[in-house]
Parts: structure tokens; C-alpha cells; sequence
């Protein structure tokens, strides 16, 4: 839960501080300490909530299991703020956690380890 907040957090700007689990549902609480249901989010952070669960799920399983995580466009529907920090996140996991991925976005080919095709 520490780490999809903190992923959450990082992606929405601070705009969304805590990620509560209320039995089989999600609140999300907002900088003001407003409380949000996942369908009450527009489009673009219901994304960005289930990119920083999914995250938080592979980094937490990482100690039993290390797979590789696998993503082929996956942020084509973030701004261009937002895939930045987005890519940060992912820097960051690359560095216990295999990434792989793929894009038709050039505005990432200077960095190391990436391959045109």
C-alpha cells in the first residue's frame, strides 16, 4: 500500500496523497483529506492508480519471485509531465527489476539501454 501511494502520489503531482483499502473497494484521498472513490477519478488517474498498483504488486512480490515486467505502450494516454515521471519510476525499479519496454515515442531514445527497432 506504502509504495502504490507513493507511485500514485509521484504520478497526480500530490494531487491524491493516501491510497486506503476499504474491504473489496479502493478510496482515494485527495491533498485536502477529501476521500474519492476509484469511479469518482477521471480517466487519466484510474490509469495511473492501476499502473502504481500493479508496480507496487511486482516490487512487493520481487522478494519470492523476480519476473520481468513487460510494457508495450503503456502510458500512450499520459502527458508528457506525467510519462516523465513515469520513466523515473521505472529507472528506479530497473535497478532490482528487469523492464522491458516498448514504445513508438522517440522522446525517450537517448537514454542507456535502449534499443531502435
Amino acid at each position: 500500500q506504502h509504495i502504490a501511494t507513493d507511485y500514485f502520489k509521484r504520478l497526480t503531482s500530490g494531487k491524491y496523497v493516501a491510497i486506503q483499502f476499504v474491504k473489496d473497494d479502493l478510496n482515494l484521498i485527495g491533498r485536502s483529506g477529501q476521500k474519492y472513490r476509484v469511479i469518482e477519478l477521471s480517466t487519466g488517474a484510474q490509469e495511473q492508480l492501476y499502473v502504481a498498483l500493479r508496480l507496487a504488486l511486482s516490487s512487493v512480490i520481487a522478494d519470492i519471485i523476480t519476473v520481468p515486467i513487460l510494457i508495450d505502450d503503456g502510458f500512450v494516454n499520459f502527458d508528457s509531465i506525467r510519462r516523465q515521471t513515469m520513466i523515473d519510476i521505472l529507472q528506479e525499479i530497473a535497478k532490482k527489476q528487469q523492464i522491458f519496454y516498448f514504445t513508438t515515442s522517440f522522446s525517450h531514445t537517448t537514454k542507456i539501454n535502449v534499443i531502435n527497432l
